[in-house]
């Protein structure tokens, strides 16, 4: 123990200026509290009624019980993701935190947000990555008059520093522009589609790959990414209008009229940049939507399912557990933002 304790000292001597963390571990051995628990955030009161005012809504979180299972498993300690999502237009998102014991990534793609800390404000605009310390006090949030899309995710485990010593972030420097890498994107679709139960260590491994992945995507430089990044500006107008037009159906010819070239190349490209063929990733951003409604609306499964543009409830229900894994129904009672 003694010597955990003395890497933890150095580890918050560097990354957070203090050893706080190190003098309550302490307090804990002296008091006979050698178990760790895993790092949770309850999250606020009202914040269901808060992300009504988002455009789009995905928010995955693992239980309490879910985290010790990790926590549990000796091969996986090294690195761990606890929660991720992706907000849409995020009107009114803010958060302000002290204590939380994960860093948290936040990759801005769209719109404009703003964090505060030590004393200090940046402005984070679309292709920043933004670095949240732990046990640093912190604040976060979208830009009232063009409010942020980002993708995010929550981290912790020893080598959690090696990872943002790649990225070249510190607190006191805790933005980098990275421009928009779709591969990185693709990596985060993934993260999402693997971060549910069961837990088995397969599933973690690839959970830690996928958050890995997308990392190490956005700790490229710019020279290493110029083929994602060329592919990734002719595709955009299409993604761009697959997510304004995701109620409705398909439509290849247009998809194909905005990228220009043929569907071949198209098709090749597409699977190339973004991981997932142009119909699964626009079905993909239907289900997502779906999600987003499950959580911030009272709707019925038909009528959610007649919103992301399709009559057949049934077909809906299919292709809903096909991408998450679960059930409308049981989708919504896991993720629900107000369970312990």
């Amino acid at each position: 123990m003694d010597g955990i304790l003395k890497k933890m000292d150095n580890f918050a001597r560097k990354d957070f200026g203090s050893s706080q963390i190190v003098k309550n571990m302490k307090t804990a051995q002296r008091h006979g509290q050698n178990k760790v628990s895993p790092p949770y955030e309850t999250l606020p009161q009202g914040w269901k009624k808060t992300i009504q005012g988002y455009r789009s809504v995905l928010h995955l979180r693992l239980s309490r019980a879910e985290r010790m299972k990790w926590m549990r498993t000796a091969s996986h300690q090294h690195f761990r993701v606890f929660s991720c999502g992706w907000y849409v237009e995020a009107h009114g998102h803010f958060c302000e935190r002290e204590n939380l014991d994960e860093a948290v990534y936040i990759y801005c793609t769209a719109g404009q947000g703003f964090f505060r800390s030590g004393g200090q404000e940046w402005t984070i605009s679309p292709g920043q990555l933004l670095y949240c310390a732990p046990l640093i006090h912190h604040c976060y949030g979208a830009a009232s008059h063009q409010p942020w899309t980002i993708f995010w995710m929550h981290v912790s485990g020893p080598e959690a520093c090696s990872e943002r010593a790649r990225l070249g972030l510190t607190p006191q420097n805790p933005v980098k522009h990275v421009g928009i890498r779709p591969r990185a994107i693709a990596a985060f679709q993934s993260l999402f589609h693997f971060l549910r139960p069961p837990f088995t260590e397969a599933r973690m491994a690839t959970i830690i790959h996928s958050a890995r992945l997308a990392l190490a995507c956005l700790a490229l430089e710019s020279g290493e990414e110029v083929a994602s990044e060329a592919i990734g500006a002719g595709l955009q107008s299409v993604i761009h209008y697959m997510e304004q037009h995701v109620s409705e159906m398909g439509n290849l010819p247009k998809w194909l009229k905005l990228f220009g070239g043929s569907r071949s190349h198209f098709q090749r490209q597409f699977k190339r940049s973004i991981g997932f063929a142009p119909n699964d990733y626009f079905m993909r951003l239907k289900i997502r939507l779906a999600c987003s409604l499950l959580l911030t609306s009272n709707l019925r499964i038909s009528e959610i399912a007649e919103r992301v543009g399709m009559s057949d409830a049934y077909y809906f229900s299919r292709l809903f557990r096909r991408v998450t894994g679960s059930s409308p129904r049981s989708y919504l009672n896991r993720v629900d933002p107000l369970q312990k």
